[in-house]
């Protein structure tokens, strides 16, 4: 008799043993720092904010120069397609106004791209994309007064670094050419840095 009831003393209650498994749930979760950068894994959508800087070509009358430089605000919505690898993602970019030499110059622009973004490591994702932009570019000074509506093939490099499950902190460089002949507003070079969530 003392020996059956010293066996049932040594059984845990049924709270106890649910208690230490969520315990070590909870622990073997939050310490396991691949678990962590691996989350991303399950996101599906992806919305950003980023500054860009735009170089491009705008030959136009009593302009100090053809090359130009301006820089924006960009937004990002991107949504995953099967799988985390790929996706597709838009673009708004808003450079505003900039007055040089009498001239005023306005840019902003619509964009879509593919993307494929495979990987480096836990915490390092590459970006390689490519897609068509809509460029809408207005000049007016004394001399002249143009606008132009630039349909642009995009093609995309850059880099996300994930600090949590939900944020990440990234860079890209696009190069942009038209697909048209009529407009000044030929090839242009992107530099942008974003802070994306992902839900």
């Amino acid at each position: 008799m003392f020996v059956c009831s010293s066996a049932f003393s040594n059984y845990e209650s049924y709270d106890e043993i649910v208690d230490k498994l969520s315990y070590y749930n909870k622990s073997s979760t939050s310490t396991n720092q691949a678990y962590r950068s691996e989350i991303r894994t399950f996101s599906r959508a992806h919305v950003g904010l980023g500054l860009s800087q735009t170089f491009f070509d705008a030959d136009a009358v009593a302009l100090d120069s053809s090359m130009q430089n301006q820089g924006g605000l960009l937004i990002n919505v991107g949504v995953d397609v099967l799988n985390p690898s790929w996706g597709l993602e838009g673009s708004y970019s808003n450079f505003g106004s900039q007055n040089t030499n009498n001239s005023e110059i306005k840019l902003r622009e619509f964009s879509i791209k593919g993307l494929y973004k495979p990987s480096i490591n836990k915490t390092w994702t590459m970006r390689m994309g490519a897609g068509v932009s809509s460029r809408f570019l207005d000049i007016s000074n004394p001399a002249t007064n143009v606008s132009f509506k630039t349909p642009s093939a995009l093609f995309l490099f850059g880099l996300d670094s994930y600090i949590s499950q939900f944020v990440s902190v990234g860079a890209d460089l696009s190069f942009k050419t038209a697909m048209i002949s009529d407009t000044i507003d030929n090839n242009s070079v992107d530099l942008a840095f974003r802070v994306d969530t992902h839900f």
